[in-house]
């Protein structure tokens, strides 16, 4: 499966510096620090970039009977429901993570198994790089709405009142840039890999400086360290700008909740 980055990419890129230990360390434990530091690393740009490098089954309060790791990979709370916006515009929201490779359902929901009403897929017109989904209810609306409890009936109607319900949307969607047949890294992932890579490397030589026991002469290694800690300033600035500038082309717009 392909990956952004892995264990191995970082310890064969810091082996220049790390060679400079003269066997210290087992290659088996500079890759057990490898690992924590990469899966930190991954989770804290995911975090900032609000997406995933692997795509994810996300799930907005799953059903009861749904098991994480095999119905879904991540659950999420569920999204405020505009009553208003049916009235003025179309509706939509921008869902947490993006890209959005696809949507599995839209639904109205009190609690798990306490489902109102489900959204049909035509309705549903998704900004995959934005994560901006739209209900479009063109056509078929009165239709599909027959059957709906009659109190939903009245809020898309006339509304209840109250300009936001929280947790009441729930959208079950996939989301994140990597599908598990894929190929080869997407283009949009080559910088931040090499952003990823950097970054990863300055937390995982400081973690290996940490690691060596009081006491034992490290003289080439830490003369490097000193010029590691100097880029790691340096690429700081980078690494925001790098994300200023994610946001603004992948980043949510200004959208209406619904």
């Amino acid at each position: 499966m392909v990956e952004v980055l892995t264990a191995d990419d970082l310890v064969r890129r810091c082996k220049p510096v790390t060679a400079l230990l003269d066997g210290i360390f087992e290659q088996s434990d500079l890759l057990a620090i490898a690992e924590d530091v990469v899966r930190s690393a991954k989770a804290l740009f995911e975090r900032r970039l609000e997406t995933y490098f692997t795509q994810k089954r996300i799930a907005q309060i799953p059903d009861s009977d749904m098991t994480l790791g095999t119905d879904y990979d991540v659950e999420e709370d569920g999204m405020p429901f505009n009553t208003k916006a049916w009235h003025n515009s179309i509706p939509s929201v921008t869902l947490r993570k993006r890209p959005v490779a696809s949507i599995q359902r839209a639904r109205l929901v009190k609690s798990p198994d306490n489902e109102i009403a489900v959204f049909p897929a035509e309705w549903c017109k998704l900004n995959t790089r934005n994560g901006v989904l739209s209900f479009v209810p063109l056509g078929t609306m009165n239709v599909t709405m027959t059957g709906w409890p009659a109190y939903i009936l009245d809020v898309f109607a006339r509304g209840i009142g109250h300009a936001s319900v929280p947790h009441m949307l729930a959208v079950d969607y996939t989301a994140g840039w990597i599908a598990s047949d894929a190929a080869e890294l997407p283009e949009a992932l080559y910088e931040v890999r090499d952003i990823l890579l950097n970054e990863a490397q300055g937390r995982f030589l400081l973690a290996v400086r940490d690691a060596v026991p009081n006491g034992l002469s490290m003289d080439g290694f830490s003369q490097q360290m000193d010029s590691v800690e100097q880029r790691l300033e340096r690429l700081a600035q980078r690494t925001e700008k790098f994300i200023a500038d994610w946001r603004r082309t992948n980043g949510p717009p200004g959208v209406s909740l619904i």
